[in-house]
């Protein structure tokens, strides 16, 4: 009986220890997941708007609102580049966006309100 308790209780400290590794690599997994998510969204935002304004032609403008940090406050910078990338950059990670079309102006972009352009078929980011 005494031997049975001992077993029992070494057997759930080793089910607990390897709970408890297995629970924080998935809270790490989720955490991660979800700051891409995040970083995704604000990306898409800048893609949404860049696309109409690219399909709609010259002279068509649209606007869109970056949030000032990502999930649980992380701060983050966008880059688009003239061949049409956006590039979220946030920690030591980075999440790429390849537009549909590659006339945009480059742009470094913060947090608040941009307006987008279309002058003469190239896309200007403000």
């Amino acid at each position: 009986s005494v031997d049975f308790l001992i077993v029992f209780a070494l057997f759930l400290l080793i089910f607990g220890i390897l709970f408890q590794f297995m629970l924080k690599d998935y809270l790490v997994e989720s955490a991660e997941k979800q700051m891409q998510l995040s970083a995704r969204t604000e990306a898409e935002k800048v893609a949404f708007a860049v696309e109409s304004v690219s399909l709609v032609g010259n002279g068509s403008t649209s606007s869109f609102y970056l949030s000032d940090t990502l999930v649980k406050g992380t701060s983050y910078n966008i880059t688009v580049t003239s061949s049409g990338v956006v590039l979220v950059s946030y920690l030591d990670r980075g999440y790429t966006f390849v537009l549909p079309t590659k006339a945009v102006n480059r742009s470094f972009l913060t947090e608040g309100l941009h307006i987008v352009t279309n002058v003469n078929g190239v896309v200007y980011i403000a």
